[in-house]
């Protein structure tokens, strides 16, 4: 459902985006997306916890240093349980190759559509849109043979053809050849997404899980700060389809790193 949600959000945004920006311009686009982030934090505000057991009163500059400490303490179980589970390490690394290669993406997406594919804005969002309709379908697929599926062949191969997908639509820049393959995009990428939530649900403790998922949520911000910076330095020296060319390498590479890491750390169904 988590993946199911991101590729709904990905098809009607992109959607959305590429159609306001053909007919009212950038600033309608920037308009709209800020009152996204207003809406999503009055529905944020809006939740109802249950209601925790209810501590002795103290004076507040303890209040406010006892949650400092609890959430340094959390963090630092997080990482130490990262680091004595060998799986959960090595989904570490593999995540991290996987983004550093998908952050490039995320930067020189534009450049590709509009200088080496001859589009615009409505062109970049019709390929966007074939990314979410991908998606979309294997989230639906995948919830329905995902118990017959093992995760860690889910990451492997997702990530796999990720990487080979990737290096065609960048060394065969057509928009005819793009937007079929994005479809098949959408659907690996959510092969390799679900293969890897699931395997930290199954293989995480409760009360574990959410320091775990928080930890590896920095680790992907981390790299794909440094694979953006990497991207949007190097393209002009050395060229957009180049630089995405180590991008769909990267993907491969942590695809086999997967197989080897993962399948030597738990069995390969």
């Amino acid at each position: 459902m988590n993946a199911f949600s991101d590729a709904i959000t990905r098809l009607l945004g992109s959607a959305l985006g590429g159609v306001l920006m053909s007919w009212l311009g950038l600033q309608s686009v920037i308009l709209l997306d800020s009152a996204s982030f207003l809406v999503s934090g009055i529905l944020i505000i809006l939740i109802v916890l249950p209601a925790a057991a209810p501590l002795p009163p103290a004076p507040t500059h303890k209040r406010e240093s006892a949650r400092w400490l609890a959430v340094w303490k959390e963090w630092l179980d997080g990482l130490r349980l990262v680091k004595q589970e060998r799986l959960i390490a090595s989904l570490f690394v593999v995540m991290g190759v996987a983004y550093l290669g998908d952050s490039m993406f995320s930067v020189l997406i534009v450049p590709l559509v509009k200088n080496i594919m001859g589009g615009g804005a409505l062109q970049l969002s019709w390929v966007m849109m074939a990314h979410g309709i991908g998606g979309l379908t294997g989230g639906l697929i995948l919830g329905q043979i995902g118990k017959s599926v093992s995760p860690h062949r889910l990451i492997t191969l997702g990530l796999g053809l990720t990487g080979i997908i990737a290096l065609i639509i960048v060394n065969f820049p057509l928009l005819t050849v793009a937007l079929p393959l994005m479809l098949f995009v959408g659907f690996v990428v959510m092969a390799w997404s679900v293969g890897t939530q699931t395997l930290l649900q199954m293989n995480v403790h409760d009360q574990y899980r959410g320091r775990i998922f928080g930890t590896l949520g920095t680790t992907m911000a981390l790299m794909s700060l440094i694979g953006m910076g990497l991207a949007g330095a190097l393209a002009d020296l050395l060229g957009v389809v180049f630089i995405l060319d180590i991008a769909g390498g990267l993907y491969i590479v942590s695809g086999v790193v997967a197989w080897v890491m993962l399948h030597k750390s738990a069995p390969f169904a």
